[in-house]
């Protein structure tokens, strides 16, 4: 699930409908899908070594076992779980609507869960952080045009897009 939405957003739809904070979100995800291949990669390297067929003579062998294979995928089953949880949840989010959704994420109780969705924050956050510096220099961030008399239209030309901004950037900040 996690590994085909991230291979659509990279290959199927243009930069244009996934955002470049949808292309971040990929980027993480498959970042995070990274880390546990290599895990798996370790893993397999280890099956070769054989179970001691003796007695108990007190060495502790670097074979895998049931116990030592829970252990190892303990972090990496919540982490996988969390990724399809965010991909399922946030197909149809874009933007600011994503990091402040993620952000949500972020505030759990869990210290496994706030660590991994910090490092997900952060990573989304660096695309959200590039959009503000554009509207600093360039004068574009969460605002839509609308018609207006000349006149009126610093007043009432713009207005805020509220659906795009993060839940952590307030109305009157924005």
């Amino acid at each position: 699930m996690v590994k085909g939405y991230v291979s659509e957003c990279t290959e199927r739809f243009p930069i244009d409908e996934v955002g470049t904070v949808g292309q971040a979100f990929c980027a993480a995800l498959q970042d995070e899908l990274t880390e546990y291949y290599k895990l798996l990669a370790v893993l397999e390297s280890q099956t070769s070594v054989p179970i001691p067929k003796g007695g108990r003579d007190g060495k502790a062998g670097n074979y895998q076992s049931l116990m030592r294979l829970s252990i190892w995928f303990a972090e990496p089953i919540v982490k996988i779980r969390l990724m399809a949880l965010l991909v399922d949840g946030f197909q149809s989010l874009r933007g600011g609507a994503l990091t402040g959704a993620i952000h949500g994420y972020a505030l759990y109780g869990d210290p496994l869960v706030q660590e991994f969705m910090s490092r997900l924050l952060r990573r989304v956050c660096s695309q959200l952080f590039e959009i503000v510096r554009t509207w600093v220099l360039e004068g574009e961030l969460f605002i839509i045009g609308q018609p207006v008399k000349a006149e009126s239209l610093w007043r009432e030309g713009y207005r805020i897009q509220s659906s795009m901004l993060p839940s952590f950037i307030s109305e009157k900040l924005a």
